[in-house]
């Protein structure tokens, strides 16, 4: 059984030594238990020295002579070609909100985001594949391209250590932005706390006209399902910087809960409209009970 991690304020050093060694357990957890494929679909089918057998068909001009099948010729006296089913290296995109929203909780939501970032990208480097970050707020702030090699492993914990929360959310843009960038198909994790729904629906389709299989995990704090207010306030909208004047009574706070709960179904009925997984988990959970969730949802769709 892996350590757990606890609750509390935010730590000095989101990833200390005990953090790593727990990164570790899940690596190989995971090999053990889903056999270290990250993704049912790994193989694309072309013509060349791939590693398996899969098909012949008529011979083109243009085609490669080394892959003419001699043995159907002098059986069938027809010129074929050998096709293989040639395996390609997974491509990972990590999307990690970095918008002031994330500030929200104790422990944050930008915390348990940086973690999960950080066990994903050492699961990726141990399975041999390669894994590219964006931390995004209004648009992509920081990229780090696609690459693999555990020792990248030390980079990206530097990158996310010094990360703050900070700025608006455009995950649309931000969408928008990896496809530009990124033209083979892979997996792609967003990490958010998607209270701004709007964008969630075009950053799905655009994703999945590219060929990504996309996984959400929407970052969920005790604040953010029951604010402690109450009273004349002023409620500052932490992205906007706008400021709202309001009597908080226990009328409002209902209606605030079911806007907060409507949010939820929106985004679950988002992931299933467009075949997107979903993963939901409690920034108050320990860290452990994060990234199992996040495991055992890519389990059970391979």
């Amino acid at each position: 059984m892996a350590p757990r991690g606890g609750k509390g304020q935010d730590p000095a050093d989101p990833f200390d030594a005990d953090f790593v060694r727990r990164l570790e357990y899940w690596s190989l957890f995971f090999k053990r238990v889903y056999g270290g494929d990250l993704s049912a679909a790994r193989r694309s089918r072309e013509v060349g020295s791939g590693i398996e057998f899969a098909d012949r068909r008529e011979y083109l001009p243009g085609d490669d002579p080394r892959y003419l099948d001699w043995k159907a010729y002098a059986r069938l006296d027809r010129v074929l070609l050998r096709l293989f089913e040639e395996e390609k290296d997974l491509r990972v995109h990590i999307l990690l909100d970095r918008s002031t929203s994330m500030k929200v909780g104790s422990p944050s939501k930008i915390l348990a985001v940086k973690r999960l970032a950080a066990a994903l990208a050492y699961i990726v480097l141990a399975n041999l594949d390669r894994v590219a970050i964006s931390l995004f707020a209004e648009s992509i702030e920081e990229f780090m391209p696609p690459a693999r090699g555990k020792a990248r492993i030390h980079t990206i914990l530097e990158t996310l250590r010094a990360l703050e929360a900070d700025g608006g959310t455009d995950i649309a843009s931000s969408a928008m932005e990896l496809t530009s960038r990124e033209k083979r198909r892979g997996l792609v994790f967003i990490l958010s706390d998607f209270l701004v729904p709007s964008g969630v629906m075009e950053s799905l389709d655009r994703l999945r006209y590219h060929g990504h299989e996309v996984t959400l995990i929407r970052a969920v704090s005790a604040l953010d399902r029951e604010p402690e207010i109450s009273g004349e306030v002023e409620i500052l909208d932490a992205e906007t910087g706008r400021t709202l004047r309001a009597v908080v009574t226990p009328a409002v706070l209902k209606r605030y809960r079911e806007r907060f709960e409507a949010i939820g179904k929106e985004l679950e009925a988002a992931a299933i409209k467009k075949g997107a997984r979903l993963v939901s988990i409690q920034c108050e959970d320990p860290f452990d009970d994060h990234i199992a969730q996040i495991l055992r949802s890519i389990g059970k769709h391979k």
